[in-house]
């Protein structure tokens, strides 16, 4: 059995073979060859069309933070990144029959400011505290069952809390 890469057998293990076998081992143009035509003929470059953007944000005010240019007026985007930012005769030219167009009208759009901390201290107390912020409004007195009925349901928690403590440091 002959290896395909001669290059990958160590020189020890090359020396212990048969004459014939060896000369076949010093093949490592061939090998090389082969290898440059099968990365030439497989290697194919993304097509252009993944680069098509299927989202447009025109007519808007683009701060782009670059040295040369801080301001533009529209983003066109592929998936989940922007591929050109210019004027909107620029970016519109990009437009495909499936392209989304989003007429900003003058807003704003800024690169996206992500934070996700917390400080140590205020958020670890906030996870000892009643919360009486619900998704669509907050709860207050003037909510007369719903406030006392968030405070009976927090007590009942502290409390099975406060017992499975006991029980557990009772078992130290």
């Amino acid at each position: 059995m002959i290896p395909v890469c001669a290059d990958r057998i160590p020189t020890s293990a090359a020396r212990s073979v048969a004459p014939n076998t060896r000369r076949a081992l010093g093949a490592r143009s061939l090998c090389s060859l082969l290898i440059a035509i099968w990365a030439i003929l497989f290697t194919v470059p993304a097509p252009a069309a993944s680069l098509v953007p299927n989202l447009l944000l025109v007519h808007g005010r683009v701060y782009t933070a670059a040295e040369n240019a801080k301001w533009a007026q529209a983003i066109a985007i592929s998936g989940d990144r922007i591929v050109a930012v210019g004027d909107d005769a620029d970016i519109l030219r990009l437009q495909s029959a499936s392209t989304k167009v989003v007429d900003l009208r003058g807003a704003m759009v800024t690169p996206g400011f992500i934070d996700s901390h917390e400080h140590l201290l205020l958020g670890s107390a906030g996870l000892f505290q009643l919360n009486l912020s619900l998704p669509d409004k907050s709860i207050s007195p003037s909510d007369g069952d719903l406030f006392f009925n968030a405070i009976r349901d927090y007590a009942r928690v502290l409390s099975n809390n406060k017992i499975e403590a006991d029980q557990a440091a009772a078992r130290l």
